[in-house]
């Protein structure tokens, strides 16, 4: 699958999922629940002012949960997932420290590797682009770009990428001692070609941004690798929190891409869009739950 018109196609041959929704109390969210409802694509929960849903749904469509406190409705949100009444959940109209302690609470049963990440996806040049880590750790070390990375693996098979190209991002191609991601990428890189890392990927870096994504900036730059990852990389693995929320936002103030975001990392999937986002980013991280739940189950 190359792009969300392709992933949507594929879903509604699929047998629909439960989703979850925690603070159902907004109009793209509940827009973004409605198109996917139509298509047949999800049975739904929704958490939150029975008034505002009541307006898109009747009653005997969709199970609504009438609450309105943030903390009780994220409480009952992660709930239904645990106990297999849902098979993802995604974050309305509430606070994400609620959302996310609420995940925490339940880490034995919800994380699925050693680290939360945010990966988000978008279309580039008429395929998936996978962008992380835009929303969680604000300053990962070695170790937590390593598990990053892994999530970020993990979630592009899920979505058909079989052997992903991963381009690690500094702002340079050239290794420096005094530029601390430089030699975390170069290290990371070694272990992945020698198979330290047990992922079936393509890594390499460092990398700059322009680089990994244009083949054109690669060969003016005269950036030789022993990978296929310059200027085709599926994956960009970003330096740091700052570095990842401005790429991720500015995807949507120039560009205007189709995107999507959720958690990497968890047993089940958990859609973690921004409450600024669009109904058509909100649709779309449906339609990447759903893959990414379809993926699990095979």
């Amino acid at each position: 699958m190359k792009n969300f018109a392709e992933l949507e196609n594929f879903l509604v041959k699929e047998q629909s999922n439960k989703l979850v929704i925690v603070g159902a109390n907004e109009d793209d969210i509940l827009t973004a629940a409605k198109k996917a409802f139509k298509k047949s694509l999800v049975e739904l929960i929704l958490i939150g002012k029975r008034e505002i849903i009541l307006k898109y749904f009747n009653g005997s469509e969709v199970e609504i949960v009438d609450e309105e406190d943030m903390q009780i409705a994220a409480k009952l949100g992660f709930k239904f997932l645990i106990n297999g009444k849902a098979n993802a959940i995604m974050k309305g109209l509430i606070y994400s420290d609620i959302y996310l302690k609420e995940l925490l609470k339940n880490r034995d049963r919800l994380m699925a590797g050693k680290l939360l990440s945010h990966t988000a996806v978008t279309e580039f040049k008429g395929r998936f682009l996978i962008l992380t880590d835009a929303g969680m750790n604000i300053s990962p070390s070695l170790e937590d770009k390593i598990e990053i990375l892994k999530n970020a693996v993990k979630i592009a098979n899920n979505i058909g990428l079989k052997k992903p190209r991963v381009a690690l991002i500094c702002p340079v191609e050239k290794v420096n001692t005094k530029m601390q991601c430089t030699m975390d990428a170069a290290i990371i890189s070694k272990m992945a070609e020698r198979g330290q890392l047990h992922i079936d990927a393509l890594v390499d870096g460092p990398l700059a941004y322009d680089v990994a994504l244009s083949k054109k900036a690669a060969k003016v730059k005269g950036v030789k690798s022993f990978t296929d990852v310059p200027g085709k990389a599926d994956i960009v693995v970003l330096n740091g929190l700052t570095d990842g929320n401005v790429a991720y936002k500015s995807l949507e103030v120039f560009y205007d891409l189709p995107r999507a975001a959720i958690l990497a990392g968890t047993t089940a999937p958990v859609i973690l869009t921004s409450r600024g986002d669009g109904m058509d980013t909100k649709y779309n991280s449906i339609l990447f739950a759903l893959a990414i739940s379809k993926g699990n189950e095979k």
